[in-house]
């Protein structure tokens, strides 16, 4: 494997993933929905006071982004993650194009190095612009006014922004996971609907776990601990073992899955009818 060829199946990739319309349709979703959001919420008379930080988006800018965090952990992220990643592998077996694609001069490990590459870049790439675009659209709406935070002590403009940031990274690494169990999805079972599907309905699975009694440890450890580990940085004495345990479950299961769907995707036999 090298980087040229890498280089080349992912420049490949990244046309067949930009000529594809409901990736433009998803890409301005992202962006146009945190601003929408920051404006119904700027003109209404009442304020989402029942959700995290919902109580202060009319006070200060950055309370938008934060709710923003916990509505896409619940939702929105997990099918990001997933969108690409899922489809990524298995759209060769639906459309029967493995014989075009492995029959160039670029290795099985460069073919599914490339891939990953874009189906982890996606998801990633669009975390980070709903964050951004919902930090950028609540300053300028609402303000950069102090905010509150968890424990009701009052964080300063610089520390909120840097809160914030490092809020909307933690996404990041269950964003990871959850797209690197859609690409091992993808490649075993070679159908987009499990691929695309299956994190999603995993990711739910887990949101539901989180309502439950099961041990504070096991629910860290869970998707929907690590899309919340955020919330501990946000207490006067901030927490920061529910972040570590859910980077760490993250990074470990992202590094397993892919592990395994590169073994199997290397060893297959590949039908080219």
């Amino acid at each position: 494997m090298t980087a040229a060829g890498v280089g080349q199946v992912l420049r490949l990739e990244l046309r067949k993933l930009l000529a594809q319309k409901r990736i433009i349709v998803v890409w301005w979703v992202c962006v146009l929905a945190p601003i929408l959001l920051v404006g119904v919420l700027k003109v209404a008379s009442t304020t989402p006071s029942d959700t995290l930080f919902g109580r202060w988006v009319h006070v200060s800018g950055l309370a938008l982004p934060l709710l923003v965090l916990g509505f896409g952990g619940q939702w929105a992220f997990p099918a990001l993650a997933a969108l690409v990643a899922g489809d990524v592998f298995a759209a060769e077996d639906r459309y029967a194009t493995w014989k075009l694609v492995l029959s160039r001069s670029r290795s099985r490990a460069e073919v599914f190095a490339g891939k990953c590459l874009v189906g982890l870049g996606f998801p990633v790439v669009m975390t980070l612009v709903v964050a951004a675009i919902s930090t950028g659209a609540g300053v300028f709406l609402v303000g950069s006014d102090p905010i509150i935070n968890l424990s009701g002590s009052l964080v300063q403009v610089a520390k909120g922004v840097e809160l914030v940031a490092w809020s909307g990274l933690s996404q990041l690494c269950p964003v990871l996971a959850l797209a690197s169990f859609a690409l091992l999805l993808s490649v075993v079972t070679r159908n987009s609907l499990v691929g695309v599907g299956g994190p999603v309905l995993f990711a739910l699975v887990a949101q539901l776990g989180a309502l439950t009694d099961l041990p504070p440890t096991v629910r860290m450890l869970s998707p929907a601990g690590a899309f919340a580990c955020w919330h501990g940085l946000w207490l006067d004495r901030p927490d920061v073992v529910p972040l570590w345990l859910g980077v760490s479950a993250s990074l470990l299961t992202a590094v397993t899955c892919l592990a395994i769907a590169a073994t199997v995707f290397v060893r297959r036999d590949v039908a080219v009818r």
